[in-house]
């Protein structure tokens, strides 16, 4: 299968989670070899020092590439009314996500202005274009489109959603399983976006075809995948063995959306599977769980070993997160 290649990137919870929650949470934080907390060195422009937020104690270990990942996400949804900040995202978060190597968000509408309802008489998700500019001004690199509602307005507002994202330089991946491989100082990089929540599932055997073809291809592969049941703390059973089938493939990691709760962290051959991050950008209601979030972190040294955790975060208002714990890059409990 051949691999698109894009161009090398640049260096770059309000209600607390109930204590069973957490303890799935912090317990599967943890490093795939000796523990501890990356600290890659910042590029030429950018003053964050991660060195500086480094646990102290803990190895002296050179980290290659840094990964967030970020759940369901709208952008400047087109369907609602919603507050002129809605989009905004925390200082801290858009000094982390622009000092990463990769922050990939799941983009849950048709960022396009064309089309209209596949379905009339269910809701369909639509965010205007501009709204790609606020994910760009918050560090975010790629977007995956492997989802229920990407489709919801139909192929031209789908095409044009890939072209404005393209455009503004965003990575794309989705909406089909075909890898897209990114270039990154500490190395390569393949995404790929997989939907398992419709009827328009990607086949198993696609999914697994394109883990093990993009895991020959590069040195790491990111899987993005949307499933679970809406507003569901939990994996589904079917969930987690599948996610322990990716992770077999020859995946690195696997970041999970779409139940817009955030659930549990596996570990599987010490390579996470997060189950689910949440919802990221979104129009919360007063309900404190509908405001917990999370951001999944992932580390990979120069030994190949990994370090990750989800780092718990809050939408203080609709569609505005903020990182709960700016004074630590990842919460060990290992």
């Amino acid at each position: 299968m051949a691999l698109p290649r894009l161009a090398p990137l640049p260096r770059h919870w309000a209600a607390t989670i109930p204590a069973l929650m957490m303890s799935l949470v912090f317990a599967a934080c943890s490093s795939g070899g000796e523990s501890g907390t990356p600290s890659p060195t910042a590029g030429p422009t950018e003053s964050f020092d991660k060195v500086s937020e480094e646990p102290s104690g803990l190895p002296d270990k050179r980290v290659n590439i840094v990964i967030h990942a970020v759940g369901d996400t709208l952008a400047q949804p087109g369907v609602i009314e919603v507050p002129d900040a809605f989009g905004t995202v925390g200082d801290e978060l858009t000094r982390r996500f622009s000092a990463d190597d990769l922050t990939l968000a799941n983009l849950e509408c048709a960022a396009a202005e064309s089309g209209e309802p596949v379905n009339p008489d269910v809701f369909s998700i639509r965010c205007r274009p501009q709204g790609l500019d606020d994910l760009i001004a918050a560090g975010v690199d790629a977007i995956s489109i492997a989802n229920d509602h990407i489709d919801d307005f139909g192929p031209d507002a789908l095409a044009e959603t890939i072209a404005e994202a393209t455009e503004r330089g965003l990575i794309v991946v989705g909406p089909g399983p075909e890898p897209v491989v990114v270039d990154t100082e500490g190395g390569t990089i393949a995404l790929v976006a997989l939907n398992r929540s419709n009827e328009d599932a990607t086949p198993r055997a696609e999914m697994f075809a394109a883990v093990e073809a993009a895991s020959t291809q590069a040195d790491h592969v990111v899987v993005s995948i949307h499933w679970g049941t809406e507003d569901v703390r939990s994996p589904l059973a079917t969930d987690e063995r599948l996610g322990a089938e990716l992770i077999e493939a020859g995946a690195t990691a696997v970041f999970g959306h779409g139940a817009h709760r955030v659930q549990s962290l596996i570990a599987r051959d010490q390579r996470p599977v997060f189950h689910n991050l949440g919802h990221f950008i979104w129009p919360v209601d007063d309900d404190p769980v509908d405001r917990d979030s999370a951001v999944g972190y992932l580390a990979i040294d120069d030994a190949g070993d990994l370090t990750y955790c989800l780092l718990p975060v809050t939408l203080d208002e609709p569609g505005q997160p903020t990182l709960d714990r700016p004074d630590r890059i990842c919460e060990l409990n290992a």
